[in-house]
């Protein structure tokens, strides 16, 4: 987790305006340049699988029956 941060904290977030649809291309971007980098997918694909998380992490947890 510690070279994350490192390697974050020189990124320059004036690449973006907050908002998660200009700061998740910037990030990917950023992303595709490490050298350890395999696979960065596009944007788009990002953005769409938040959307997806989101909706699930928000809706109500089931409770499972023992």
């Amino acid at each position: 987790m510690r070279d994350i941060y490192l390697t974050l904290r020189d990124f320059d977030p004036k690449q973006n305006d907050g908002t998660v649809e200009t700061i998740i291309p910037a990030v990917m971007s950023w992303l595709a340049t490490r050298p350890d980098a395999v696979r960065v997918p596009p944007p788009n694909e990002v953005l769409d699988v938040l959307q997806v998380f989101q909706e699930k992490k928000s809706s109500p947890r089931k409770s499972v029956e023992r």
